[in-house]
């Protein structure tokens, strides 16, 4: 069995008369994902070859052009191009999991300031009037909207590294545009 035993490529006629090339190819490649596929066929048929490439083989050989030299040459590189392809895909994850552990670090460390900062400016604002210069509760004012702001931001953040992680799914719907375009200020 093929489970059994550690492999670096598959062979794989494509012509054989029990099995659809689509299929085997597929079957090969979620079972056997680090294995290098090289498919064979008996046809001169380039949709053929794309589709046995689509579908994750590193190479389609007609096996009318085959001799020992091209079929040695292509089994090689089929086996560093999967190789180079897997390690690839690694880097591409951990890369993605770094960027959400940034996002949700970063959200984080600006979640707590920012809070603080939250409670001072509604400390502020609830001070008996007069106490400050008559400008101070307009300032205050616009301190609070672009501190919520920058928490509308930071929830974001979090919210979008969630939905990275996976911990999170998005969900389609029908929504109005019309209240996010009401906070949008003409220039």
């Amino acid at each position: 069995a093929l489970s059994a035993r550690a492999y670096d490529l598959v062979l794989l006629d494509l012509s054989l008369p029990d099995s659809r090339h689509d299929e085997g190819i597929r079957l090969l490649r979620e079972r056997f994902p680090d294995l290098a596929i090289v498919a064979l066929t008996s046809l001169q048929d380039e949709r053929t070859a794309r589709t046995a490439l689509s579908l994750g083989a590193q190479d389609c050989l007609v096996k009318d052009d085959i001799n020992a030299r091209v079929l040695r040459t292509a089994l090689s590189y089929a086996v560093e191009r999967h190789k180079f392809a897997r390690s690839q895909l690694r880097e591409e994850r951990r890369v993605e999991q770094l960027k959400a552990d940034f996002l949700r670090a970063a959200s984080h460390e600006l979640r707590s300031p920012l809070t603080v900062i939250k409670a001072v400016l509604e400390e502020l604002a609830s001070t008996v009037p007069g106490a400050f210069h008559e400008s101070a509760p307009r300032a205050v004012e616009i301190a609070r909207r672009s501190l919520q702001r920058l928490l509308r931001i930071v929830d974001d953040m979090l919210e979008l590294s969630r939905l990275e992680g996976g911990r999170r799914r998005l969900r389609p719907g029908q929504f109005d545009p019309h209240p996010v375009g009401a906070g949008v200020h003409p220039e």
